[in-house]
């Protein structure tokens, strides 16, 4: 996981879906993600549905 402070940019890097970029994710968002005890859980309730995304190519 990745946060950019200045363009509010969480990346994700899932084992079996690839990496995606959240956008305007908060710091607040990005705090509570590095210290939650079940990060996939949290990325579900608190990110996912709730922040633009694009999908990341490599």
């Amino acid at each position: 996981m990745h946060d950019d402070h200045e363009t509010k940019t969480l990346e994700v890097e899932y084992s079996q879906k690839g990496s995606y970029q959240y956008s305007n994710v908060s710091f607040h968002i990005y705090q509570g993600l590095m210290v939650a005890e079940n990060k996939p859980h949290y990325l579900e309730c608190y990110v996912m549905k709730k922040y633009a995304f694009i999908r990341i190519y490599y």
